[in-house]
């Protein structure tokens, strides 16, 4: 299975480990998540290498995100950046990218210390 998706596994690996935030661009575990999901777990995950190109992301998918982020800290608030990255199909940089947007954007903020502390939606 690994030599037949080598392209795919390298352009995850692209996508992985590069990020414009300039372009709106995040760091995304989805497509290495899909790879390994059918590697290790026999997912049935379709590999598609177009589906990968990087674009430019416009304001509506980056509000899309911040929505998903908003959504999961409604139902948890104490979520990490690991937990929603995980949810989100997001690295955890691209995940902390967006909660400072949030946070900057005044619809979230921190309460307590970074272990133990929570999320507040303003």
């Amino acid at each position: 299975m690994f030599e037949k998706h080598a392209k795919y596994f390298r352009n995850a690996l692209v996508r992985a480990n590069y990020q414009n935030l300039d372009k709106n661009i995040p760091y995304t575990m989805e497509y290495l998540n899909k790879f390994f999901g059918n590697l290790l777990l026999g997912e049935k995950n379709r590999f598609d290498n177009r589906k990968m190109q990087i674009k430019e992301m416009g304001a509506k998918t980056t509000q899309k995100t911040t929505q998903k982020i908003l959504d999961v800290l409604v139902k948890n608030p104490s979520a990490t950046r690991a937990e929603l990255a995980s949810a989100m199909g997001l690295s955890p940089d691209g995940v902390k990218w967006n909660l400072d947007k949030l946070k900057k954007s005044g619809k979230i903020r921190r309460v307590g210390p970074d272990r133990g502390g929570h999320w507040e939606i303003v």
